[in-house]
């Protein structure tokens, strides 16, 4: 046994001595490759750690950005849901204003029914007479009123009513009073033809008691006289004066008249400028018309 262990020591001594060098140098030739296979575990520890802790940091960004914008879009969507819920309860708000309205005017209607029901036709005058009287069925300006009787299990009864020139659906008095003292008046001051005209012009005529003169007549800085303006607004129209000017010649607390004022608009007559007037209406300027004859109506 002894004499193997010789032979064993005897051979390893010779390999080493073969792989070129004694004992001693092969020994740190194995440390040698020891301390680099070390290394390179530790190396490749350190990259497999740096790569995880990457991996964990680039995990937690993720995170993060997701929380983000998950926190963006419902805080996006809590505000879009509490503006449309400020919308529907205006919304809702609205609808009960209008129908708190629309009962306030049912409930007056109805109010006013009741304490008008002997009267069916809303007159101006509630003591006003409105029964229908016998000449108001006779042939004339009649039509259908509102006037209506109503009875169970019958037809509706229209009664005529006479019907003026100046009439409008939905506005004034239709009370058959009114409608009998208009007849009347419309009986004692037609306007139909020119007579008619003519004598509302002379009744307004009547009216006027003073005439004022331009105090601007004839001036360099106007062009146009005020009683015979152009077909065409002339340059600068309407003419205009220092506002101290105006009040130097007739102060608001004066009230003794003048015979003189300052004047620049023009004025029409109805009857045979009214296509001036109409110029200037398309024109936009202001103007003064005179003689018309649904105006001078309402002097009589």
């Amino acid at each position: 046994m002894h004499s193997n262990v010789q032979k064993r020591t005897a051979h390893s001594s010779r390999l080493e001595v073969t792989n070129g060098g004694s004992p001693s140098s092969g020994n740190a030739h194995a440390h040698g490759n020891a301390d680099k296979s070390t290394r390179r575990r530790r190396l490749r520890r350190k990259k497999t750690s740096a790569y995880a802790k990457s991996q964990r940091r680039f995990a937690i960004l993720q995170a993060t950005v997701g929380f983000i914008l998950l926190l963006v879009v419902s805080l996006h969507a809590f505000r879009t849901i509490q503006a449309k819920r400020a919308e529907w309860r205006r919304d809702a708000a609205a609808d009960q204003f209008n129908k708190d309205i629309a009962n306030d005017a049912q409930a007056m209607k109805d109010r006013h029914r009741r304490e008008n029901k002997h009267n069916r036709n809303q007159n101006m005058d509630p003591d006003a007479e409105n029964v229908l009287e016998p000449e108001d069925k006779d042939n004339g300006k009649y039509h259908s009123a509102r006037d209506r009787v109503k009875s169970w299990g019958k037809k509706i009864k229209r009664i005529s009513q006479y019907q003026h020139s100046d009439i409008m659906p939905n506005i004034g008095d239709k009370s058959l009073a009114y409608a009998r003292l208009r007849k009347e008046y419309d009986e004692l001051l037609p306007a139909e033809d020119d007579e008619d005209v003519d004598r509302m012009r002379a009744n307004v005529e009547a009216l006027r008691k003073r005439t004022y003169l331009n105090i601007m007549e004839g001036d360099e800085g106007m062009t146009y006289d005020v009683l015979d303006c152009p077909f065409d607004p002339p340059l600068g129209y309407p003419y205009q004066w220092n506002i101290q000017k105006v009040l130097d010649n007739w102060g608001p607390d004066d009230t003794e008249p003048r015979t003189h004022i300052y004047q620049g608009l023009c004025q029409f007559d109805f009857e045979t400028e009214a296509d001036k007037a109409m110029n200037y209406r398309e024109a936009e300027v202001p103007f003064v018309v005179r003689n018309d004859p649904a105006v001078m109506r309402t002097s009589e």
